[in-house]
């Protein structure tokens, strides 16, 4: 595929999934630029706009940067109420689309979708294809449903090319904290030598993880993919991790013995019990996505605390 300036602009660049995808741009030889809100410390690979829907903002950074790849990660903390999740999700999502709508020769968009865009999943489901209804529930579920519907319309109707990649589960080092893998790992960071309890809220769930090295390292081969992509494409491993034993890898790494307990009160009734996906249309392009390595990807989340 022609990138063109050989230029991705990467909104969500400096989160815990955008870094990941900004360094495997970068290895595969491409200037990677992310573009948001200014923070303290961005560089000069760094376009700022006023907010997440500051579509004059992104047309300004398409017309000057010229690049031949858009990644969008962008998007609301799971946490934040329904208006929040508008307002950054589906509206900053819409503002991009309309951006490279008004382009003569729109870069290849690939835009992260969720897991949680499926909704509560049956017991008993077999690993979720593409083509899986979703129904979801949560307000960070519906409102990345809404912005990847948006994505999909924007290709669909020919206003630029476009791949919507639905996202499992990230894992890896310094995950944050409103994500389970996070608040887990600083728990058992927080724990004295000898040990203590950590309480999970349906430690029986399974869930498909891929590492955020994996994922970076996936998104510029899925993009030299261009002309064969799929409107809408799984990004999982095909195999499931039960939390119970990421709790016990996380503790082993750490050198603590934990015992777990039941939170009760952090079990939402929208919240499958396994939510594993099907790689196989990633497959077919020939990209052989790598399941977790357990204890590996432990002791790396536990390194920074570990002696």
């Amino acid at each position: 595929m022609s990138l063109g300036s050989g230029t991705a602009l990467v909104t969500g660049g400096r989160g815990f999934v955008g870094r990941h995808v900004v360094e495997g741009l970068r290895t595969a030889g491409l200037r990677a630029v992310t573009i948001g809100i200014p923070r303290p410390g961005d560089g000069p690979d760094h376009v700022a706009v006023e907010s997440a829907a500051d579509s004059a903002g992104f047309a300004r950074a398409l017309a000057a940067l010229r690049p031949g790849l858009v990644v969008h990660l962008a998007a609301a903390a799971p946490a934040l109420p329904a208006a929040d999740q508008h307002a950054v999700t589906v509206a900053g999502t819409q503002s991009l689309l309309d951006a490279l709508a008004g382009m003569a020769d729109p870069p290849l968009l690939l835009a992260f979708g969720s897991a949680a865009e499926f909704g509560p999943v049956p017991v008993g489901s077999p690993n979720l294809t593409e083509d899986h209804p979703c129904a979801p529930t949560s307000a960070h579920g519906q409102a990345k449903h809404a912005a990847m519907q948006a994505v999909l319309r924007h290709a669909r109707e020919g206003r630029g090319p476009a791949c919507v990649l639905r996202l499992f589960t990230a894992a890896g080092p310094h995950a944050p904290p409103f994500t389970l893998l996070g608040r887990i790992a600083a728990e058992i960071a927080a724990l004295p030598a000898s040990g203590g309890v950590v309480r999970v809220a349906g430690p029986l769930r399974e869930r498909d993880y891929l590492t955020v090295a994996e994922i970076g390292r996936l998104v510029p081969a899925i993009a030299a993919q261009a002309g064969a992509l799929p409107p809408l494409l799984n990004l999982c491993s095909g195999s499931g991790t039960v939390v119970r034993d990421m709790v016990g890898a996380l503790a082993a790494a750490r050198g603590v013995p934990v015992r777990i307990a039941l939170r009760e009160d952090g079990l939402r009734r929208d919240d499958p019990q396994r939510v594993v996906g099907d790689p196989s249309r990633l497959r077919a392009l020939g990209l052989m996505p790598t399941p977790v390595a357990l204890h590996d990807l432990a002791v790396g989340i536990m390194a920074p605390w570990r002696g």
